[in-house]
């Protein structure tokens, strides 16, 4: 999917629900859903569930589901580069403001790199300010707040030494309410 744009609500009972795309297998490029977008499980702003990378794509809008909830993505087994976040997400089980469930391959290296999260994320558990959860063997990757004046206040970043999730030069500037 390349350079695609799309607006307004995407309802649904079921899995893998998103305002662009539900489940994609292919690279999603240069690419914006601007939708409200509410679902079951893998609900995401821009895809549901993505097994590739996303770079260069943005994702606005409120964004609910019951578990596995991203404003960008619900579930990636892919990189995500120069991408980002700007909404509200909702959800019940595991939520990110960037990105709900990063699902490694144990064994490999996955980048997050270069991308944000400006969403508010109302409700979750566990719930982080770019990444909900990841399969990786560490805890989720961010921890706290970000001060948009300060740019080193309150974030920490946990980078394992072990293959897994990497992040590289993200931010995220939400409420965690």
């Amino acid at each position: 999917i390349s350079q695609s744009y799309t607006t307004g609500t995407v309802e649904a009972t079921g899995n893998n629900v998103g305002g662009l795309a539900g489940s994609a297998a292919g690279e999603i490029q240069n690419s914006h859903a601007g939708c409200d977008v509410k679902g079951n499980n893998n609900v995401g702003g821009l895809a549901g569930n993505a097994t590739s990378a996303i770079s260069g794509s943005t994702a606005t809008g409120y964004i609910e589901g019951k578990n596995i909830v991203g404003g960008l993505v619900g579930s990636t087994t892919g990189t995500v580069q120069k991408s980002g976040a700007n909404g509200t997400v909702k959800g019940e089980g595991i939520t990110g403001g960037l990105i709900g469930q990063h699902n490694v391959t144990p064994g490999t290296d996955v980048i997050i790199e270069e991308s944000y999260s400006q969403s508010t994320i109302l409700s979750g558990n566990p719930k982080g300010g770019l990444i909900g959860h990841t399969t990786a063997p560490y805890q989720p990757a961010v921890y706290g707040l970000i001060d948009p004046d300060d740019p080193e206040s309150g974030l920490e970043i946990k980078v394992p030494e072990e293959k897994g999730t990497k992040v590289k030069d993200c931010y995220a500037t939400n409420g965690l309410v």
